[in-house]
């Protein structure tokens, strides 16, 4: 299966945009929310907002 983060690196990406801090980081730190625990999941839609299961989260957010 083809991930965003795989999207974007073919296309010569080297960071991507985080949805909790904004930041942007290395697509290796990043991971797709979907891959998260269903909890914390809810729990960053709570507090984000807008997100669907491509957007992506940096390691340090997922804690």
């Amino acid at each position: 299966m083809t991930t965003v983060s795989d999207e974007q690196e073919k296309k010569g990406a080297k960071t991507a945009h985080c949805v909790v801090c904004g930041r942007s980081l290395p697509i290796r730190q990043m991971h797709e929310i979907h891959e998260l625990r269903p909890a914390l999941q809810a729990m960053i839609a709570e507090q984000v907002g807008d997100i669907d299961d491509q957007s992506l989260i940096c390691e340090r957010d997922e804690r």
